[in-house]
């Protein structure tokens, strides 16, 4: 017969806490694998660089590029866009400005290309918003079932899923 004193230790507020911890890092780990898992179809046949999945993170990583050519102030003109009568700017985004302080931190620990950063950055943006997404669903609730599984229903989405891939 096992005593019930044995399983007081699920009352302990410390290892509720690192269960869940535990839990939501297995969360995260899992949907980032998901998220991952194209990386190695990502790259420019001509060139072997990375490249971004969709047109809108391919105009991000022109703006960052362009923005670090510019020493980091946005060029007047997008001569990608400009008509020989008319003048185009940049659209104002606060994405590439992201990415590039996202590459200036990740160059102190590697040598990741900027390509690669923007590449990545969904993935990585996906993290840190799963980790306040838990955060706000647990401060609303105050409970911590409800905050897990908030974040594993928000980590498995489908449409979520695609917005926050790598590319």
């Amino acid at each position: 017969m096992v005593e019930k004193a044995s399983f007081d230790f699920i009352k302990d507020k410390k290892f509720q806490w690192i269960s869940t911890v535990v839990i939501l890092l297995a969360i995260i780990i899992l949907a980032s694998n998901v998220r991952v898992s194209n990386w190695d179809l990502l790259n420019d046949a001509t060139t072997g660089e990375k490249i971004p999945l969709a047109l809108d993170p391919f105009y991000f990583l022109r703006q960052a590029e362009a923005y670090v050519a510019n020493d980091f102030t946005m060029p007047e003109v997008d001569e990608l866009r400009t008509y020989p009568f008319k003048e185009s700017g940049w659209s104002e985004e606060i994405m590439p400005v992201a990415n590039v302080f996202t590459w200036q931190i990740a160059t102190i620990f590697s040598d990741l290309t900027l390509e690669e950063v923007v590449v990545f950055s969904p993935v990585l943006y996906f993290i840190i918003g799963l980790i306040l997404f838990f955060l706000l669903v647990y401060s609303l609730t105050e409970s911590k079932i409800t905050a897990l599984l908030a974040s594993a229903f928000l980590a498995t989405i489908p449409s979520y899923l695609y917005r926050t891939m790598a590319g």
